[in-house]
Protein backbone atom coordinates (compact mmCIF):
# COMPACT_ATOMS: atom_id res chain seq x y z
CA UNK A 1 0.00 0.00 0.00
CA UNK A 2 1.44 3.21 -0.93
CA UNK A 3 0.72 6.39 1.04
CA UNK A 4 0.64 9.34 -0.93
CA UNK A 5 0.35 12.73 1.44
CA UNK A 6 -1.53 14.90 -1.60
CA UNK A 7 -3.00 17.21 1.17
CA UNK A 8 -6.97 17.66 2.32
CA UNK A 9 -8.49 19.04 -1.11
CA UNK A 10 -6.84 16.73 -3.45
CA UNK A 11 -7.80 13.54 -0.91
CA UNK A 12 -11.46 14.73 -0.28
CA UNK A 13 -11.67 15.27 -4.17
CA UNK A 14 -10.39 12.24 -5.73
CA UNK A 15 -12.42 9.92 -3.03
CA UNK A 16 -15.61 12.61 -3.52
CA UNK A 17 -15.09 11.69 -7.38
CA UNK A 18 -15.15 7.75 -6.68
CA UNK A 19 -18.16 8.40 -4.34
CA UNK A 20 -20.42 10.17 -7.05
CA UNK A 21 -19.52 7.31 -9.48
CA UNK A 22 -20.23 4.77 -7.37
CA UNK A 23 -23.75 6.84 -6.38
CA UNK A 24 -24.70 7.12 -9.84
CA UNK A 25 -24.06 3.27 -10.49
CA UNK A 26 -26.67 2.83 -8.41
CA UNK A 27 -29.13 3.75 -10.30
CA UNK A 28 -28.62 1.38 -13.12
CA UNK A 29 -29.24 -1.68 -10.60
CA UNK A 30 -31.27 -4.40 -12.71
CA UNK A 31 -35.10 -3.77 -11.57
CA UNK A 32 -36.57 -6.67 -9.13
CA UNK A 33 -38.26 -9.53 -10.66
CA UNK A 34 -41.78 -8.47 -12.11
CA UNK A 35 -43.31 -12.30 -13.17
CA UNK A 36 -41.63 -15.01 -14.50
CA UNK A 37 -44.56 -17.78 -13.87
CA UNK A 38 -47.16 -16.15 -15.74
CA UNK A 39 -46.60 -17.51 -18.68
CA UNK A 40 -46.13 -21.39 -17.87
CA UNK A 41 -49.19 -21.37 -15.78
CA UNK A 42 -50.73 -19.40 -18.45
CA UNK A 43 -49.62 -22.45 -20.87
CA UNK A 44 -50.84 -25.74 -18.64
CA UNK A 45 -53.77 -24.33 -16.99
CA UNK A 46 -55.50 -21.66 -19.07
CA UNK A 47 -58.27 -21.40 -17.07
CA UNK A 48 -56.41 -20.43 -14.03
CA UNK A 49 -55.38 -16.76 -12.86
CA UNK A 50 -51.69 -16.97 -12.38
CA UNK A 51 -51.92 -13.65 -9.93
CA UNK A 52 -53.09 -16.54 -7.20
CA UNK A 53 -49.99 -18.25 -7.26
CA UNK A 54 -48.94 -18.99 -3.59
CA UNK A 55 -52.14 -17.05 -2.32
CA UNK A 56 -53.14 -19.50 -0.10
CA UNK A 57 -56.86 -18.25 0.04
CA UNK A 58 -58.68 -20.56 3.19
CA UNK A 59 -62.54 -20.27 1.34
CA UNK A 60 -61.08 -21.23 -2.03
CA UNK A 61 -59.37 -24.30 -0.93
CA UNK A 62 -62.33 -25.42 1.08
CA UNK A 63 -64.42 -24.40 -1.58
CA UNK A 64 -62.14 -26.94 -4.25
CA UNK A 65 -62.30 -29.39 -1.64
CA UNK A 66 -66.18 -29.48 -1.61
CA UNK A 67 -66.51 -30.68 -4.58
CA UNK A 68 -64.86 -33.63 -6.53
CA UNK A 69 -61.77 -32.63 -7.13
CA UNK A 70 -61.11 -31.88 -11.31
CA UNK A 71 -57.53 -31.57 -12.60
CA UNK A 72 -57.46 -27.92 -12.77
CA UNK A 73 -58.46 -27.91 -9.56
CA UNK A 74 -55.90 -30.13 -8.72
CA UNK A 75 -53.58 -27.51 -10.47
CA UNK A 76 -54.61 -24.56 -8.67
CA UNK A 77 -54.81 -26.41 -5.02
CA UNK A 78 -50.59 -26.58 -5.44
CA UNK A 79 -49.99 -23.49 -6.82
CA UNK A 80 -51.86 -22.10 -3.66
CA UNK A 81 -50.96 -24.11 -0.70
CA UNK A 82 -48.24 -26.81 -2.12
CA UNK A 83 -44.86 -25.79 0.38
CA UNK A 84 -42.51 -28.10 -2.11
CA UNK A 85 -43.49 -25.47 -4.85
CA UNK A 86 -43.51 -22.24 -2.01
CA UNK A 87 -40.11 -23.38 -1.16
CA UNK A 88 -38.28 -23.10 -4.54
CA UNK A 89 -40.19 -20.03 -5.70
CA UNK A 90 -38.63 -18.55 -2.22
CA UNK A 91 -35.21 -19.74 -3.32
CA UNK A 92 -35.85 -18.39 -7.10
CA UNK A 93 -36.03 -14.96 -5.50
CA UNK A 94 -33.18 -15.62 -3.00
CA UNK A 95 -31.17 -15.92 -5.94
CA UNK A 96 -32.40 -12.75 -7.40
CA UNK A 97 -31.73 -10.88 -4.78
CA UNK A 98 -28.28 -12.70 -4.56
CA UNK A 99 -27.38 -11.33 -8.13
CA UNK A 100 -28.21 -7.84 -7.36
CA UNK A 101 -25.80 -7.90 -4.36
CA UNK A 102 -23.03 -9.10 -6.81
CA UNK A 103 -24.20 -6.45 -8.91
CA UNK A 104 -23.96 -3.48 -6.02
CA UNK A 105 -21.97 -1.16 -5.74
CA UNK A 106 -18.09 -2.43 -3.83
CA UNK A 107 -18.80 -1.59 -0.06
CA UNK A 108 -16.78 1.01 2.09
CA UNK A 109 -14.20 -0.34 4.34
CA UNK A 110 -13.70 2.59 7.54
CA UNK A 111 -10.64 1.90 9.56
CA UNK A 112 -9.78 3.18 13.11
CA UNK A 113 -6.15 2.57 14.31
CA UNK A 114 -4.57 3.94 17.25
CA UNK A 115 -0.92 3.29 18.44
CA UNK A 116 0.64 4.69 21.27
CA UNK A 117 4.31 4.27 23.13
CA UNK A 118 7.55 5.86 24.40
CA UNK A 119 5.26 9.18 25.24
CA UNK A 120 3.87 9.07 21.63
CA UNK A 121 0.80 8.69 20.16
CA UNK A 122 -0.87 8.06 16.43
CA UNK A 123 -3.98 7.67 15.57
CA UNK A 124 -4.74 6.62 11.78
CA UNK A 125 -8.25 6.85 10.53
CA UNK A 126 -8.94 4.74 6.33
CA UNK A 127 -12.01 5.58 4.59
CA UNK A 128 -11.23 3.31 1.45
CA UNK A 129 -13.25 1.41 -1.62
CA UNK A 130 -12.56 -1.47 -4.16
CA UNK A 131 -11.31 0.53 -7.28
CA UNK A 132 -11.92 -2.31 -9.62
CA UNK A 133 -15.30 -3.18 -8.19
CA UNK A 134 -16.28 0.36 -8.59
CA UNK A 135 -15.07 1.01 -12.36
CA UNK A 136 -16.39 -2.47 -13.37
CA UNK A 137 -19.62 -2.04 -11.71
CA UNK A 138 -21.48 -1.48 -15.32
CA UNK A 139 -20.07 -5.30 -16.11
CA UNK A 140 -20.97 -6.83 -13.02
CA UNK A 141 -24.84 -5.43 -13.42
CA UNK A 142 -24.03 -6.34 -17.35
CA UNK A 143 -23.21 -9.87 -15.49
CA UNK A 144 -26.05 -10.00 -13.18
CA UNK A 145 -28.99 -9.71 -16.13
CA UNK A 146 -28.80 -12.77 -16.72
CA UNK A 147 -28.27 -14.47 -13.34
CA UNK A 148 -31.16 -12.61 -12.68
CA UNK A 149 -33.26 -14.02 -15.66
CA UNK A 150 -31.60 -17.26 -14.74
CA UNK A 151 -33.01 -17.27 -11.37
CA UNK A 152 -36.75 -16.04 -13.27
CA UNK A 153 -36.39 -18.87 -15.28
CA UNK A 154 -35.73 -21.18 -12.41
CA UNK A 155 -39.00 -20.16 -10.98
CA UNK A 156 -41.10 -21.32 -14.29
CA UNK A 157 -39.45 -24.27 -14.30
CA UNK A 158 -40.61 -24.80 -10.98
CA UNK A 159 -44.18 -24.17 -11.41
CA UNK A 160 -43.92 -25.97 -14.99
CA UNK A 161 -42.67 -29.10 -12.90
CA UNK A 162 -45.18 -29.22 -9.98
CA UNK A 163 -48.08 -28.63 -12.96
CA UNK A 164 -46.55 -31.56 -14.42
CA UNK A 165 -46.33 -33.38 -11.46
CA UNK A 166 -49.59 -32.72 -9.86
CA UNK A 167 -51.58 -33.59 -13.40
CA UNK A 168 -49.69 -37.07 -13.63
CA UNK A 169 -50.30 -38.11 -9.76
CA UNK A 170 -54.22 -36.92 -10.64
CA UNK A 171 -54.19 -38.92 -13.38
CA UNK A 172 -53.04 -42.10 -11.40
CA UNK A 173 -54.95 -41.50 -8.39
CA UNK A 174 -58.20 -41.18 -10.53
CA UNK A 175 -57.13 -44.27 -12.70
CA UNK A 176 -56.59 -46.31 -9.57
CA UNK A 177 -59.74 -45.52 -8.19
CA UNK A 178 -61.22 -46.61 -11.48
CA UNK A 179 -59.82 -49.83 -11.16
CA UNK A 180 -60.65 -50.41 -7.71
CA UNK A 181 -63.93 -50.07 -8.69
CA UNK A 182 -63.44 -52.70 -11.07
CA UNK A 183 -61.92 -55.17 -9.02
CA UNK A 184 -64.89 -54.88 -6.53
CA UNK A 185 -66.98 -55.48 -9.48
CA UNK A 186 -64.86 -58.68 -10.45
CA UNK A 187 -64.60 -59.63 -7.03
CA UNK A 188 -68.70 -59.94 -6.90
CA UNK A 189 -69.01 -61.74 -10.07
CA UNK A 190 -66.59 -63.79 -9.39
CA UNK A 191 -68.15 -64.81 -6.08
CA UNK A 192 -71.16 -65.75 -7.72
CA UNK A 193 -69.41 -67.72 -10.54
CA UNK A 194 -68.13 -69.82 -7.48
CA UNK A 195 -71.46 -70.51 -5.87
CA UNK A 196 -73.03 -71.01 -8.71
CA UNK A 197 -69.97 -73.69 -9.66
CA UNK A 198 -70.40 -74.74 -6.58
CA UNK A 199 -74.14 -75.96 -7.18
CA UNK A 200 -73.82 -77.42 -10.02
CA UNK A 201 -70.99 -79.46 -9.16
CA UNK A 202 -73.19 -80.85 -6.12
CA UNK A 203 -76.05 -81.07 -8.43
CA UNK A 204 -73.66 -83.16 -11.04
CA UNK A 205 -74.09 -81.00 -13.64
CA UNK A 206 -70.40 -80.16 -14.32
CA UNK A 207 -67.76 -82.07 -13.09
CA UNK A 208 -64.90 -81.94 -10.42
CA UNK A 209 -62.26 -80.10 -13.16
CA UNK A 210 -64.44 -77.57 -14.25
CA UNK A 211 -65.56 -76.89 -10.92
CA UNK A 212 -62.49 -76.13 -9.76
CA UNK A 213 -61.76 -73.89 -12.70
CA UNK A 214 -64.82 -71.77 -11.70
CA UNK A 215 -64.04 -71.82 -8.10
CA UNK A 216 -60.21 -70.48 -8.24
CA UNK A 217 -61.28 -67.45 -10.18
CA UNK A 218 -62.22 -66.20 -6.61
CA UNK A 219 -59.27 -66.12 -4.72
CA UNK A 220 -57.65 -64.85 -7.69
CA UNK A 221 -60.16 -61.64 -8.09
CA UNK A 222 -59.77 -61.55 -4.23
CA UNK A 223 -55.85 -60.86 -4.55
CA UNK A 224 -56.50 -58.37 -7.00
CA UNK A 225 -58.71 -56.56 -5.23
CA UNK A 226 -56.01 -56.41 -2.58
CA UNK A 227 -53.52 -54.98 -5.00
CA UNK A 228 -56.21 -52.44 -6.40
CA UNK A 229 -56.61 -51.16 -2.68
CA UNK A 230 -52.82 -50.90 -2.09
CA UNK A 231 -52.30 -49.27 -5.57
CA UNK A 232 -55.49 -47.03 -4.69
CA UNK A 233 -54.18 -45.56 -1.82
CA UNK A 234 -50.47 -45.50 -2.69
CA UNK A 235 -51.49 -42.73 -5.66
CA UNK A 236 -53.93 -41.00 -3.68
CA UNK A 237 -51.08 -40.40 -1.34
CA UNK A 238 -48.99 -39.73 -3.76
CA UNK A 239 -51.83 -36.82 -4.94
CA UNK A 240 -51.88 -35.43 -1.59
CA UNK A 241 -48.55 -34.80 -1.07
CA UNK A 242 -48.17 -33.18 -4.20
CA UNK A 243 -50.75 -30.69 -3.49
CA UNK A 244 -49.53 -30.40 0.01
CA UNK A 245 -52.53 -30.98 2.06
CA UNK A 246 -52.94 -31.43 5.36
CA UNK A 247 -54.42 -34.70 7.15
CA UNK A 248 -57.29 -32.93 7.85
CA UNK A 249 -57.89 -31.71 4.26
CA UNK A 250 -56.31 -35.27 2.93
CA UNK A 251 -59.73 -36.94 4.93
CA UNK A 252 -62.04 -34.27 2.59
CA UNK A 253 -60.46 -34.99 -0.98
CA UNK A 254 -62.67 -36.58 -3.49
CA UNK A 255 -62.10 -37.30 -6.88
CA UNK A 256 -63.97 -37.93 -9.63
CA UNK A 257 -65.39 -41.50 -10.77
CA UNK A 258 -63.29 -41.47 -13.89
CA UNK A 259 -60.83 -39.42 -16.11
CA UNK A 260 -62.07 -37.02 -18.77
CA UNK A 261 -63.43 -37.53 -22.15
CA UNK A 262 -60.73 -37.88 -24.99
CA UNK A 263 -59.80 -34.76 -26.96
CA UNK A 264 -62.17 -35.88 -30.16
CA UNK A 265 -59.41 -34.71 -32.64
CA UNK A 266 -55.25 -34.94 -32.66
CA UNK A 267 -52.99 -32.92 -32.24
CA UNK A 268 -51.06 -31.59 -35.19
CA UNK A 269 -47.30 -31.35 -34.95
CA UNK A 270 -47.01 -28.38 -37.09
CA UNK A 271 -49.52 -26.40 -34.76
CA UNK A 272 -46.93 -27.50 -31.89
CA UNK A 273 -43.63 -25.84 -33.24
CA UNK A 274 -44.31 -22.07 -33.40
CA UNK A 275 -45.51 -22.38 -29.38
CA UNK A 276 -42.21 -24.79 -28.36
CA UNK A 277 -40.24 -22.34 -30.35
CA UNK A 278 -41.18 -18.73 -27.66
CA UNK A 279 -41.82 -20.62 -24.72
CA UNK A 280 -39.50 -23.67 -24.24
CA UNK A 281 -37.37 -22.80 -20.55
CA UNK A 282 -34.56 -25.19 -21.50
CA UNK A 283 -33.67 -22.88 -24.91
CA UNK A 284 -33.93 -19.60 -22.74
CA UNK A 285 -31.70 -21.40 -19.87
CA UNK A 286 -28.95 -21.97 -22.50
CA UNK A 287 -29.05 -18.79 -23.91
CA UNK A 288 -28.70 -17.09 -20.26
CA UNK A 289 -26.04 -19.15 -19.42
CA UNK A 290 -24.19 -18.12 -22.82
CA UNK A 291 -24.91 -14.45 -21.78
CA UNK A 292 -23.66 -14.77 -17.94
CA UNK A 293 -20.66 -16.52 -19.41
CA UNK A 294 -19.97 -13.69 -22.39
CA UNK A 295 -20.54 -11.34 -19.76
CA UNK A 296 -18.00 -12.76 -17.31
CA UNK A 297 -14.99 -13.08 -19.74
CA UNK A 298 -15.65 -9.32 -20.63
CA UNK A 299 -15.02 -8.07 -16.82
CA UNK A 300 -12.13 -10.39 -16.20
CA UNK A 301 -8.67 -8.35 -16.12
CA UNK A 302 -6.49 -8.92 -18.82
CA UNK A 303 -3.26 -8.30 -17.83
CA UNK A 304 -1.48 -9.28 -13.91
CA UNK A 305 -3.53 -6.50 -12.15
CA UNK A 306 -6.51 -7.85 -10.45
CA UNK A 307 -7.51 -5.02 -8.22
CA UNK A 308 -6.90 -1.66 -7.01
CA UNK A 309 -7.77 -0.08 -3.37
CA UNK A 310 -8.45 3.91 -2.80
CA UNK A 311 -8.65 5.09 0.33
CA UNK A 312 -8.43 8.78 2.18
CA UNK A 313 -6.46 8.31 5.20
CA UNK A 314 -6.36 10.90 8.04
CA UNK A 315 -3.30 10.53 10.77
CA UNK A 316 -2.68 12.34 13.86
CA UNK A 317 0.48 11.93 16.03
CA UNK A 318 1.29 13.90 19.55
CA UNK A 319 4.80 13.48 20.41
CA UNK A 320 4.95 15.29 24.20
CA UNK A 321 3.26 18.93 23.04
CA UNK A 322 3.57 18.51 19.86
CA UNK A 323 0.90 17.94 17.33
CA UNK A 324 1.13 16.82 13.97
CA UNK A 325 -1.88 15.72 11.13
CA UNK A 326 -1.01 14.28 7.78
CA UNK A 327 -4.14 13.38 5.21
CA UNK A 328 -3.65 11.68 2.09
CA UNK A 329 -4.79 8.97 -0.45
CA UNK A 330 -3.25 5.62 -0.14
CA UNK A 331 -3.71 3.22 -3.40
CA UNK A 332 -2.85 -0.32 -3.16
CA UNK A 333 -2.79 -3.53 -6.07
CA UNK A 334 -2.97 -6.69 -6.24
CA UNK A 335 -0.95 -8.84 -8.53
CA UNK A 336 -1.31 -12.26 -10.28
CA UNK A 337 2.19 -12.88 -11.48
CA UNK A 338 1.30 -16.70 -12.19
CA UNK A 339 -2.45 -17.52 -13.02
CA UNK A 340 -3.25 -14.76 -15.69
CA UNK A 341 -2.54 -16.98 -18.22
CA UNK A 342 -4.76 -19.61 -16.64
CA UNK A 343 -7.58 -17.18 -15.79
CA UNK A 344 -8.13 -16.43 -19.73
CA UNK A 345 -8.53 -19.96 -20.76
CA UNK A 346 -10.83 -20.75 -18.05
CA UNK A 347 -12.61 -17.94 -19.34
CA UNK A 348 -12.38 -18.67 -22.96
CA UNK A 349 -13.38 -22.47 -22.26
CA UNK A 350 -16.62 -21.43 -19.91
CA UNK A 351 -17.90 -19.21 -22.77
CA UNK A 352 -17.28 -22.37 -25.68
CA UNK A 353 -19.10 -24.40 -23.19
CA UNK A 354 -21.82 -22.44 -22.69
CA UNK A 355 -22.10 -21.87 -26.46
CA UNK A 356 -21.91 -25.84 -26.94
CA UNK A 357 -24.26 -26.23 -24.50
CA UNK A 358 -27.04 -23.72 -26.06
CA UNK A 359 -26.32 -25.40 -29.52
CA UNK A 360 -26.56 -29.03 -27.94
CA UNK A 361 -30.48 -27.88 -26.31
CA UNK A 362 -30.97 -26.44 -29.61
CA UNK A 363 -30.46 -29.34 -31.69
CA UNK A 364 -32.32 -31.80 -29.31
CA UNK A 365 -35.49 -29.54 -29.07
CA UNK A 366 -37.22 -29.87 -32.24
CA UNK A 367 -35.99 -34.09 -31.72
CA UNK A 368 -37.73 -34.28 -28.37
CA UNK A 369 -40.83 -32.40 -29.28
CA UNK A 370 -41.16 -34.96 -32.05
CA UNK A 371 -40.68 -37.91 -29.47
CA UNK A 372 -43.12 -36.59 -27.27
CA UNK A 373 -45.45 -35.56 -29.97
CA UNK A 374 -45.43 -39.16 -31.60
CA UNK A 375 -46.25 -41.03 -27.80
CA UNK A 376 -49.24 -38.59 -27.36
CA UNK A 377 -50.85 -39.58 -30.88
CA UNK A 378 -50.08 -43.19 -30.19
CA UNK A 379 -51.44 -43.30 -26.66
CA UNK A 380 -54.94 -41.30 -28.16
CA UNK A 381 -54.86 -43.60 -31.02
CA UNK A 382 -55.23 -46.34 -28.50
CA UNK A 383 -57.21 -45.07 -25.57
CA UNK A 384 -59.60 -44.31 -28.71
CA UNK A 385 -59.54 -47.89 -30.39
CA UNK A 386 -60.28 -48.96 -26.76
CA UNK A 387 -63.53 -46.71 -26.38
CA UNK A 388 -64.68 -46.71 -30.40
CA UNK A 389 -64.29 -50.25 -31.15
CA UNK A 390 -62.91 -52.37 -28.80
CA UNK A 391 -65.58 -51.87 -25.63
CA UNK A 392 -68.07 -51.86 -28.39
CA UNK A 393 -67.36 -54.98 -30.09
CA UNK A 394 -67.03 -56.79 -26.30
CA UNK A 395 -70.15 -55.71 -25.30
CA UNK A 396 -71.70 -57.16 -28.63
CA UNK A 397 -69.51 -60.57 -27.49
CA UNK A 398 -71.32 -60.28 -24.14
CA UNK A 399 -74.88 -59.80 -25.74
CA UNK A 400 -74.33 -62.98 -27.91
CA UNK A 401 -72.57 -65.52 -25.46
CA UNK A 402 -75.58 -64.89 -23.20
CA UNK A 403 -77.91 -65.53 -25.96
CA UNK A 404 -76.01 -69.00 -26.41
CA UNK A 405 -75.82 -69.54 -22.96
CA UNK A 406 -79.52 -68.91 -23.12
CA UNK A 407 -79.83 -71.35 -26.31
CA UNK A 408 -78.26 -74.27 -24.26
CA UNK A 409 -75.11 -73.97 -27.10
CA UNK A 410 -72.50 -73.17 -24.51
CA UNK A 411 -71.75 -73.93 -21.17
CA UNK A 412 -71.48 -72.04 -17.61
CA UNK A 413 -67.98 -71.94 -18.03
CA UNK A 414 -67.75 -70.22 -21.47
CA UNK A 415 -70.27 -67.36 -19.83
CA UNK A 416 -68.03 -67.01 -16.81
CA UNK A 417 -65.22 -66.80 -18.81
CA UNK A 418 -66.53 -64.16 -21.26
CA UNK A 419 -68.13 -61.70 -18.08
CA UNK A 420 -64.22 -62.10 -17.12
CA UNK A 421 -63.17 -60.77 -20.53
CA UNK A 422 -65.87 -58.10 -20.43
CA UNK A 423 -64.75 -56.66 -17.25
CA UNK A 424 -60.65 -56.79 -18.68
CA UNK A 425 -61.97 -54.89 -21.05
CA UNK A 426 -63.30 -51.79 -19.32
CA UNK A 427 -59.83 -52.11 -17.12
CA UNK A 428 -57.76 -52.19 -20.30
CA UNK A 429 -59.57 -49.32 -21.49
CA UNK A 430 -58.88 -47.36 -18.15
CA UNK A 431 -55.93 -48.16 -18.59
CA UNK A 432 -55.27 -46.65 -22.01
CA UNK A 433 -56.91 -43.67 -20.80
CA UNK A 434 -54.54 -43.02 -17.99
CA UNK A 435 -51.80 -43.71 -20.54
CA UNK A 436 -52.95 -40.97 -23.03
CA UNK A 437 -53.40 -38.12 -19.93
CA UNK A 438 -49.90 -39.13 -18.98
CA UNK A 439 -48.96 -38.46 -22.27
CA UNK A 440 -50.49 -35.65 -22.59
CA UNK A 441 -49.09 -33.74 -19.38
CA UNK A 442 -45.51 -34.66 -20.92
CA UNK A 443 -46.50 -33.12 -24.17
CA UNK A 444 -47.50 -29.59 -22.47
CA UNK A 445 -43.93 -30.30 -19.99
CA UNK A 446 -42.11 -30.57 -23.49
CA UNK A 447 -43.47 -27.69 -25.23
CA UNK A 448 -42.18 -25.80 -22.22
CA UNK A 449 -38.78 -26.98 -22.38
CA UNK A 450 -39.05 -29.55 -19.56
CA UNK A 451 -38.39 -32.93 -21.21
CA UNK A 452 -40.00 -36.07 -19.20
CA UNK A 453 -38.67 -39.84 -19.48
CA UNK A 454 -39.58 -41.40 -22.58
CA UNK A 455 -43.34 -43.09 -22.02
CA UNK A 456 -43.42 -47.20 -22.42
CA UNK A 457 -46.87 -47.42 -24.52
CA UNK A 458 -49.06 -50.36 -23.49
CA UNK A 459 -51.81 -51.99 -26.40
CA UNK A 460 -52.82 -54.35 -24.08
CA UNK A 461 -56.44 -55.56 -24.95
CA UNK A 462 -59.03 -57.72 -22.74
CA UNK A 463 -57.83 -61.57 -24.13
CA UNK A 464 -60.77 -63.28 -26.29
CA UNK A 465 -63.01 -65.55 -23.93
CA UNK A 466 -62.43 -69.14 -24.78
CA UNK A 467 -65.81 -70.72 -26.97
CA UNK A 468 -67.61 -73.89 -26.50
CA UNK A 469 -70.42 -76.33 -27.04
CA UNK A 470 -72.56 -77.74 -24.38
CA UNK A 471 -72.26 -78.10 -20.77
Amino acid sequence: MTFLNLGRPAAAGLLAASLVALLGGCASLPPPDSSPTSAPIARLAPSLDPSMLGRADAARVEALLAAPLSMDGAVELALRQSPALAALLTQARADQSQARVEAAPPALWLGFERLSGGGELAISRTLSLGLFELLSLPARQREAAPRQEAARLAAATAVVDSITRVRQAWVEAVAAQQHLQQAERALVAAEAGAELARRLQAAGHIGALNGARQQRFEPEARAQLAAARASQVRQREALVRALGLSDAQAQRLALPTQLPALPAEPLALAALDPVAAEARLDLRLAQTALDAAAAAEGREPVGPLVDLELGARSETSWDGSTRQATRGVELGARLDLFGASARREARSARSAAAWQQREAVRASAASQLREAHAAWLAAWTIARQHHDLLLPLRRSVAEQTLLHYNGMLIGLPELLADARAQAQAVQAAVAADAQFWRADAALQAQLLGRPSEPLALSTSAAPDSPSGAGH
